[in-house]
């Protein structure tokens, strides 16, 4: 049995840390879906966050405490609501059998089906905000780190942020891959461009199954290197260049040989 490929293990907060070092300040995180609050803390522990006001957004009550917590200790702010793309009201949030889990979306939809549907019976009714009111009703300064956890609402989410994308530099999403194609055509169309993958899940079949996508706005796109390695490294490129094509005549010939004798496996039908 072929082995399932060994998973990304390349952290989300590694591109974040790389931009900040090369220059990128944040007057603002926000980070939704953020159930403890851990990422935006840790970022302010390790230098980008430092002195950026925080909004810590999540729906469900288990998270109050841990919000609280670190609201008291270094300010910002939280709310306790679901995003989506209008303002107000409530939307019934179908609990996980764990509430990292949680989600807007109803079961029997794909989403829960990726879950093993392993959605609770109860569900609750949950405030509904947009991103764009929550940013202007906390006054949160620019320019933002946005961050998305919400399995699976991430578009509408988006479409409830349209004036906090403008002053926004980097977004970062968790996305089940076949969530990806909207967010990403939403985010192209508001300026961003694809900066970087962290964290790639591959499932139990051996496919990839979710990421986490990091998209800097084009205004920063200076911030990204444009040479791919060292110039003083070219003859070092150039020998590996060389030795590749080498090894793949190499693999060619052997491959061509083990067919001329009958050795390639046979294949299912």
């Amino acid at each position: 049995m072929a082995e399932a490929p060994t998973p990304q293990t390349r952290d989300f907060t590694a591109p974040i840390l790389w931009l900040w070092q090369a220059g990128l300040r944040f007057g603002g995180a926000i980070d939704v879906g953020c159930a403890e609050g851990y990422f935006s803390l840790a970022l302010a522990e390790l230098g980008p966050l430092r002195g950026a006001a925080i909004l810590n957004v999540d729906a469900q009550e288990e998270f109050r405490a841990p919000l609280a917590a670190i609201h008291e200790a270094i300010g910002g702010h939280y709310r306790i609501c679901a995003v989506g793309a209008r303002d107000g009201g409530t939307i019934e949030l179908y609990r996980g059998a764990h509430p990292y889990w949680s989600s807007v979306r109803e079961p029997g939809d794909r989403y829960w089906a990726a879950h093993n549907s392993l959605c609770e019976a109860e569900s609750v009714r949950v405030p509904l905000r947009t991103i764009d009111a929550l940013v202007r009703e906390t006054r949160l300064p620019g320019p933002y780190l946005l961050k998305l956890d919400v399995q699976g609402a991430e578009r509408d989410a988006l479409l409830g942020a349209r004036r906090t994308l403008e002053d926004t530099a980097v977004v970062l999403a968790e996305t089940l891959v076949e969530e990806f194609a909207g967010v990403h055509a939403l985010l192209a169309g508001a300026g961003f461009e694809l900066f970087d993958l962290a964290q790639l899940h591959y499932v139990e079949s051996g496919v990839l199954g979710w990421f986490h996508p990091i998209y800097l706005h084009a205004r920063y796109r200076d911030l990204r290197p444009v040479a791919l390695w060292d110039p003083a490294l070219n003859e070092l490129a150039l020998d590996l260049q060389r030795a590749r094509h080498a090894r793949i005549e190499e693999n060619i010939a052997r491959s061509l040989a083990r067919l001329r004798a009958g050795e390639w496996p046979p294949v299912p039908t």
